[in-house]
């Protein structure tokens, strides 16, 4: 009898360490969050998108999984789900960390909360608000965001943080540069990710020549044919799933400290991956050789401050078909406050070699 209740008890250990080491979590600050709050056993494990309400010591917390199941937030709750489906917005899952961080005092994300200026109001106030009070939040000039809570028209707490993408998703680049390369290699993760962030878009990007204008012919079609290079990558890099569906990226990532990582994956996977994330694309002609076509495609994240910019190429005889390659090199997550001195390095970099084949 011994001997069962030892094998039973063994049984139900190691059930329960393989539960905890099935909970997966996006970064190491959300599970170290869990960890120092105890609130593991609280968390369900679970395998595709998931949200709901967990309570810490009579303090209710939301928690949202994504990705193969892994937790992607916790946080206290300060929208409700109605403003949060209306005006999707980066902003609300980093305040609601950062709440988090404050009330339970989760000193390594002290720094993070620095950036954050309260103009009325504090985190107490904001820890003992709930998400039922209305909300007013806007981007000013770019740069910032202006969120204001208000209750029977008086407001209760007002606050403004930068426009940020470390900040804002409560990475650094080099974990979100890690998690975008993870999503590239996986083919189902683009179903896993769901996020439309409302964004003020632009005729152009930066200049008139990079824009998100596609080409059209009589019969209403898009452009794609090597007898007109120039407008047909534009169109490919712009709607690649309408002109190309089978159209491989053979991808070359720059990463930290010099290091290159290549992969060769649909084009619709990128593009999938970039606008379910919250990017609108932009296209830009970088000229042209006897045999090849290049341009430049910016994936621009406006509510978040990044871009993902793609210097791509292929052979002007390729145009046309529709299981087309594409060479292209991705720099990942620049901030685009950074965007045209990498610009400036490229077209230098491109006049350099131009010199050296003559």
């Amino acid at each position: 009898m011994r001997n069962a209740f030892i094998i039973i008890f063994g049984a139900l250990l190691t059930i329960c360490r393989t539960a905890d080491a099935a909970l997966l979590f996006k970064n190491v600050r959300l599970e170290r969050a869990a960890r120092q709050l105890g609130i593991t056993d609280s968390i369900r494990p679970s395998t595709g998108d998931d949200c709901y309400t967990i309570v810490c010591d009579g303090q209710p917390l939301t928690v949202r999984h994504g990705w193969k199941g892994r937790v992607e937030h916790i946080g206290i709750p300060l929208f409700s789900p109605e403003y949060e489906s209306a005006y999707p917005s980066p902003v609300f899952e980093c305040l609601e960390f950062l709440t988090l961080c404050q009330r339970y005092d989760l000193q390594e994300n002290i720094l993070a909360l620095n950036d954050i200026k309260f103009l009325k109001g504090n985190w107490n106030i904001l820890c003992r608000m709930g998400n039922q009070k209305s909300v007013t939040m806007e981007m000013v000039k770019g740069k910032c965001y202006s969120v204001k809570w208000t209750d029977a028209g008086n407001t209760m707490a007002e606050i403004i943080m930068p426009i940020n993408y470390e900040l804002l998703a409560c990475m650094s680049r080099k974990q979100l540069v890690e998690d975008f390369v993870e999503h590239l290699k996986d083919p189902e993760s683009v179903h896993a990710v769901a996020v439309n962030y409302t964004q003020p878009l632009s005729p152009f990007y930066m200049i008139p020549a990079i824009t998100h204008s596609q080409s059209i012919d009589s019969l209403g079609n898009y452009i794609f044919d090597r007898s007109r290079p120039g407008e047909s990558l534009a169109n490919l890099m712009l709607a690649s799933c309408q002109v190309a569906p089978q159209a491989t990226l053979q991808l070359e990532l720059i990463l930290d400290k010099g290091k290159r990582e290549k992969l060769q994956i649909p084009l619709s996977r990128w593009d999938a991956l970039c606008r379910s994330l919250g990017c609108h694309p932009y296209y830009g002609p970088e000229g042209s050789e006897s045999d090849v076509v290049r341009g430049v495609q910016v994936m621009s994240n406006v509510p978040s401050g990044y871009d993902h910019v793609l210097y791509v190429e292929c052979a002007k005889g390729d145009l046309g078909r529709k299981d087309i390659s594409v060479k292209a090199t991705a720099y990942l997550y620049i901030p685009s406050s950074n965007v045209k001195e990498l610009f400036d390095t490229q077209k230098q970099q491109s006049k350099t070699r131009r010199k050296r084949k003559i």
